[in-house]
């Protein structure tokens, strides 16, 4: 929730965490009082009167089957009178909603008859039209102007109301439905509702903009009242009110693909709010090419060479290849990029969001038009160029950044050369573009929308008067709408497991954590809700989360439930039969009932690299045997050895590892040679392997160390001194000489090196 709510903050928490009436009255009562509020004394009378006499009757031994709902009933209005309040709070202290309130202060919306106000906007202009034609442009200019300044006023007003009631979610219904009404007009409305719905949830907002998402037969219009209605879906307050959730499962029940558009809308606004770093990717790493490689331009089919070629253009014109080749390298990019939903113009045009237009919010989400009043000067600088009519066709930038771009340009406009201003004129002039067909598709309007909305939440300097649906890198639960109480895992699993396979893909580490962690496995889920394939996937990407942590152990047990399900499913073992722990959501079934030869490798190879890094060196090597008779992989075998070595079976493993070295030269392979012969006391071998390691471009920190051990049991103390500080020198760990001794005093012992001069040689390097 917003700071300036920051006081009420116990009394929410009392009403929709706590769930509790009585001390939600007191609290509030002391914050009126310590407020000198009185305005909303007769509600919160209404509502205390109410539950005194509940307890009267339960005091009596009267049992009472609605109870429960009327206790729930008065937390609700409870509820309202907090809502109302925080808005108050919000007016006195935000400096947007101060002046918003202000504004539109004739405007009521349980009175104003909105709907008939732009219906007779649009008769007007049909009637100005009628006029001669020497008055007719004043009259229209007159009439447009008045109902932007009453569409601001609305946009306020919408944002700085209390509560709503049924009376204003159907008559706001009624309106953006209204087919005489200018689309444009909806959509501006339609963000005001959700703008307003930021801080805390309100069931009639959220219930309209359910109704004109599933009502509305305007592409545009279903898509801007789908992001709002989308957003609200984990607002603070949504879990006390029963009715949302029927409406949401109502929703489910008649979309067929709405888990998925929620699916896919979740994907876009983390794209969209990457548009930061994508915009630092670009300048660090694609703009370089681009601006290096000046002889060409980017068309809307592509990069075409300039006719200015030069001398060196002719002669060395291999390297005019190569720089196209870079160039159009770069500007794939780009374009892949943008195709993925990247907000790739961000950086270009959030310095341009500093014209007099932008300081009225309702504009920042005002879909461009070319007849809008706010154009009328850059049309009449712009003269005969077309610019704004290959703006409004461009299909290259959101609704914001054309309005951005055309105030930017005709501030220019008079140091442009002829030649660009024809350029103007075209299609090409605004380079890359998405594909036409795809314009008017639920995806692209989405995008174009969030970019919006993303603009204002990052640029605005009113934005800290709400609270920003986009995400950060904490990735809070409550950005994300897959994460809300309404949300099923067995419903959703498709559409949430894809979430995190998408966040294991661009290792988005902690997308991932926050799913796992909010859809836990239980009992029911593992042994009948969740789909077989669901659930295998679940417990691949907890071993993948726990493999990044390294928390070894964890991700070794969670690959091995995978490898029971997918056993027991072969097997025709039912799931029910499976030991679910469910503290630590592994199936604890032994593996025995598992045959790993019959594995698939994908898993089998990850069990193995878990065993491997947990230390379980048996069941590791185990693994790799059988994967390396599958697959004879170069770095099964490897694995095996070393798993092999942890075994102290150094024998077996150099009868692995030989081969190897003779089949590749390899510094992993005679690395770990070295280390076997270590571990089989054979010091001379191990040394000369370690010396020719030193000496080689593929040294890694641990070869000072173990070459080290070879020299000091050889007796060599003075180089395996230099040794060991050469390994204190180059370490990035905090792990010290004696932390490394202990780690390996099983080598040390079983070579003769005593108490006594593990403490000396500690004291002699770190001298």
């Amino acid at each position: 929730m917003n700071n300036f709510i920051a006081q009420l903050q116990t009394v929410f928490s009392d009403i929709i965490v706590k769930r509790d009436l009585s001390s939600a009255l007191k609290n509030i009562k002391e914050f009126f009082q310590f407020m000198n509020i009185t305005q909303y004394d007769a509600r919160v009378e209404e509502v205390e009167s109410g539950y005194s006499l509940m307890k009267d009757y339960m005091s009596r031994g009267y049992k009472d089957e609605m109870r429960e709902s009327l206790y729930v009933d008065m937390l609700r209005k409870l509820y309202t009178v907090a809502f109302d309040s925080s808005n108050d709070v919000l007016i006195s202290n935000g400096s947007y909603n101060h002046s918003a309130s202000e504004k539109s202060g004739m405007i009521n919306l349980n009175e104003e008859d909105i709907s008939g106000t732009f219906e007779r906007y649009v008769q007007d202009l049909a009637m100005a039209s009628l006029q001669p034609d020497n008055i007719q442009h004043d009259i229209e200019e007159k009439i447009i102007h008045e109902h932007q300044m009453y569409l601001s006023a609305l946009f306020d007003a919408i944002i700085v109301s209390p509560y709503w009631n049924e009376g204003i979610c159907e008559k706001m219904t009624a309106t953006l439905l209204n087919p005489l009404l200018d689309v444009s007009d909806v959509l501006n409305i339609l963000s005001g509702i959700t703008l307003s719905s930021t801080h805390l949830f309100d069931y009639w907002r959220f219930k309209t903009l359910h109704n004109v998402f599933f009502a509305s037969v305007d592409e545009n219009i279903k898509q801007r009242a789908f992001v709002g209605w989308a957003f609200m879906l984990n607002t603070f307050g949504i879990t006390l009110f029963k009715e949302a959730k029927e409406l949401f499962a109502h929703a489910l029940d008649g979309t067929t693909d709405l888990r998925h558009q929620l699916y896919e809308l979740q994907l876009q606004v983390i794209y969209c709010s990457d548009a930061e770093q994508d915009n630092e990717n670009i300048q660090k790493n694609i703009m370089p090419d681009l601006l290096r490689n000046g002889n060409f331009k980017i068309t809307r089919s592509g990069i075409v060479e300039t006719e200015e070629d030069s001398v060196d253009d002719i002669i060395h014109s291999d390297e005019a290849d190569k720089k196209m080749e870079q160039m159009e390298q770069s500007f794939n990019k780009m374009l892949d990029m943008q195709k993925q939903g990247s907000d790739i113009y961000f950086g270009g045009f959030s310095q341009m969001k500093r014209f007099p237009f932008f300081s009225v919010i309702s504009n920042w989400f005002a879909p461009f038009d070319i007849d809008s009043p706010n154009l009328y000067d850059v049309k009449e600088k712009l003269g005969n160029i077309k610019l704004l009519d290959s703006l409004y066709k461009s299909n290259s930038f959101c609704d914001s950044d054309k309005y951005s771009f055309a105030f930017a340009i005709v501030s220019i406009i008079d140091q442009i050369p002829e030649n660009m201003r024809e350029m103007m004129n075209t299609a090409d002039f605004f380079g890359m573009s998405v594909e036409d067909s795809n314009t008017q598709s639920p995806i692209y309007i989405r995008r174009r929308y969030l970019q919006d909305l993303y603009r204002f939440f990052k640029l605005n300097h009113h934005r800290s008067d709400f609270d920003s649906p986009f995400i950060d890198s904490k990735v809070a639960d409550d950005k994300i709408m897959l994460l809300s109480n309404f949300v099923k895992y067995e419903e959703f699993s498709n559409e949430i497991l894809s979430l995190a396979k998408f966040a294991l893909k661009q290792h988005r580490w902690n997308l991932l954590d926050v799913l796992l962690s909010h859809f836990k496995l239980t009992e029911d889920l593992v042994k009948q809700k969740l789909d077989c394939d669901s659930l295998k996937w679940h417990y691949y990407l907890m071993g993948a989360l726990f493999m990044h942590r390294q928390m070894y152990d964890d991700a070794c047990k969670a690959f091995k439930s995978l490898l029971i399900l997918e056993g027991s499913e072969k097997a025709g073992i039912d799931r029910s039969q499976l030991n679910f722990n469910t503290v630590t959501e592994f199936i604890d079934t032994p593996i025995d009932c598992v045959d790993l030869e019959s594995c698939k490798e994908s898993v089998l190879k990850s069990y193995a690299l878990s065993a491997l890094r947990s230390g379980d060196n048996s069941l590791a090597a185990k693994c790799y045997k059988i994967l390396s008779s599958k697959n004879s992989l170069f770095k099964y075998k490897l694995y095996n050895a070393i798993a092999l070595i942890g075994l102290e079976d150094a024998d077996s493993a150099l009868s692995i590892l030989f081969p190897l070295d003779i089949e590749r030269d390899d510094a992993n392979v005679k690395r770990t040679i070295a280390w076997a012969l270590l571990v089989k006391k054979d010091y001379i071998k191990a040394e000369k392997y370690y010396d020719k390691l030193l000496l080689s471009e593929n040294i890694v920190l641990d070869d000072y160390l173990n070459a080290g051990y070879c020299k000091w049991i050889l007796n060599k103390n003075s180089e395996a001194v230099i040794s060991f500080k050469n390994w204190l020198s180059t370490k990035k760990s905090e792990d010290s000489i004696s932390d490394a001794f202990n780690s390996d005093n099983n080598i040390l012992k079983a070579a003769g090196i005593s108490d006594i001069d593990i403490k000396l040689m500690i004291d002699i390097v770190n001298e």
